[in-house]
């Protein structure tokens, strides 16, 4: 395997998680108070998780883990708009967010 085609295939692997990356770097990394930066990165990656879900489908129609990482950010999202105790009981009943604040 080639230099070249070995980094394609990363990339291609990586770009399944792509929102997941996005939503971990910005809860963790995000200026401000961690409940609210943990919030708006519920809100980015809900944003970004459901134009990669439908390129999945279409794409990628093997990808099951994949789209269950986006069900879950689109989750976080709508609950993201709803309330912030509700993001923060979400995160910590089933996501790693709330251990990397």
């Amino acid at each position: 395997m080639s230099l070249a085609s070995w980094i394609r295939s990363y990339l291609v692997h990586a770009a399944a998680f792509a929102p997941a990356v996005v939503f971990l770097m910005w809860g963790r990394f995000a200026p401000g108070d961690a409940g609210l930066r943990w919030q708006d990165a519920y809100l980015a990656g809900g944003a970004l998780a459901l134009p990669h879900m439908i390129w999945l489908i279409k794409r990628r129609p093997g990808s099951w883990i994949a789209r269950g990482v986006d069900l879950y950010l689109a989750i976080g999202a709508l609950l993201a708009l709803v309330s912030a105790q509700a993001v923060d009981l979400w995160g910590r009943g089933y996501g790693a967010a709330p251990a990397l604040a």
